[in-house]
């Protein structure tokens, strides 16, 4: 169970490393891995604490609740600005989670968003492409400059974007992304994460 199941699908996909992108979506085509929307952390939460119960998951799932936490794998987003302190919503789902027992079966990225798995090297693609003022453009990288130079505190800090807009969201399902080097994800550690997500998967399959 996913926020959204057409945007984070094709984003656990992307960000996987080659081998267990291959199962995943091999798991998908054999009907044993489906993506569910969740529809944003509240509604996750309270799917999660409705099905947990016995009488309600019988009623709505047919069967008991212990089936369908077993059938269910949660992924969300962390929201949160420091590693250590998730945003409040993530914080009460996975309670949720863990008093659901569902705590080997659900992951909290460990990066505030999925905008923050992006490498350096695909939001200066994404610039390059979609930016054609100069000097918007310039400033921009010089952005993503200072914002890799954070080290791993990069993964809880705003991205830098033009005015108020949210340059980078929903990149993934965007037309560059398929361009995006598989080199350019392992560089920024994104697989470690992922291929521990991805085991885990496999471990409830």
């Amino acid at each position: 169970m996913v926020e959204n199941q057409i945007n984070d699908s094709v984003f656990l996909r992307r960000v996987m490393p080659p081998v267990w992108r291959k199962r995943l979506e091999a798991w998908e085509r054999d009907g044993e891995l489906r993506f569910v929307n969740g529809g944003g952390l509240p509604v996750m939460k309270a799917l999660v604490e409705y099905h947990s119960d016995d009488d309600n998951a019988r009623l709505a799932f047919g069967l008991p609740a212990d089936v369908w936490c077993l059938v269910h794998f949660v992924v969300y987003d962390h929201d949160g600005s420091v590693d250590t302190v998730p945003g409040e919503q993530s914080h009460l789902l996975g309670d949720a989670c863990r008093l659901a027992g569902m705590g080997e079966r659900s992951h909290r990225l460990r990066r505030k968003d999925q905008e923050h798995y992006i490498p350096i090297d695909a939001l200066k693609d994404i610039v390059n492409a979609r930016v054609t003022n100069p000097a918007d453009r310039e400033c921009l990288l010089a952005g993503i400059d200072r914002h890799y130079r954070l080290g791993i505190d990069r993964h809880f800090s705003l991205l830098p974007a033009l005015g108020d807009s949210l340059f980078f969201k929903n990149e993934f399902t965007g037309p560059f992304a398929s361009s995006w080097s598989d080199t350019w994800f392992e560089r920024d550690d994104a697989w470690t994460e992922m291929t521990q997500l991805a085991e885990q998967i496999a471990s409830t399959i």
